[in-house]
């Protein structure tokens, strides 16, 4: 898991974020409840994942990630906070939740209230399955916002081509501008297949 800190600019995020969208099911996704076929089969395609890879070419400096922790709770948020952080975007597949669940794992509940406490109104999910164009309607989002209490931003592109919807749900919920630097990201793998988190 990271966590992009102070100075992280968004090209860099969707640098970071690519190859986690271009990710095969790890061994994490047999442990939740089963999703449909063509649901699945729809995590794979990421055009704008497939667009920015180029980027990891050019610049690959972009993909050493800032902070790199095992578990969201050794991260250090009042730090965050002093450094102008003002919104938390958290991913949730294998950060918060096992794939595909909808609810919180417990080891990441007393630090989901703790983050509360410190942005408030300013935290929320982004994930390329629940709230992306793949989730129908947005009913996954609509239940997983419900058992997390987190709001998700629904998103028509997908990570990491999603900055302005990103922007647009954090000035709708703190009802002023907020620049992507004032942004921490938390949980967009840079090298899935170096390993999983462990909940």
């Amino acid at each position: 898991m990271m966590a992009q800190v102070n100075g992280m600019n968004w090209q860099k995020l969707s640098c970071l974020v690519i190859l986690f969208n271009l990710c095969l099911i790890n061994s994490l996704t047999f442990k939740q409840t089963m999703v449909s076929t063509k649901f699945t089969l729809q995590q794979f395609i990421n055009v704008p994942g497939l667009k920015a890879i180029a980027l990891i070419f050019t610049s690959p400096h972009l993909i050493i990630p800032n902070l790199r922790v095992k578990h969201v709770d050794q991260i250090n948020y009042e730090q965050l906070v002093q450094k102008g952080i003002k919104c938390l975007v958290f991913d949730k597949d294998n950060t918060l939740s096992y794939c595909y669940s909808e609810t919180l794992h417990p080891s990441v509940i007393p630090t989901i209230a703790a983050v509360n406490k410190l942005f408030p109104q300013g935290v929320a999910i982004l994930s390329n399955s629940v709230g992306s164009s793949d989730d129908e309607d947005y009913k996954m989002a609509a239940k997983t916002e419900q058992t997390t209490g987190i709001p998700v931003i629904c998103h028509q592109v997908k990570k990491p081509g999603c900055l302005n919807e990103v922007l647009e749900h954090f000035e709708k919920t703190l009802k002023k501008k907020v620049q992507p630097e004032e942004i921490c990201v938390i949980g967009m793998y840079f090298l899935w297949f170096c390993g999983t988190v462990s909940l």
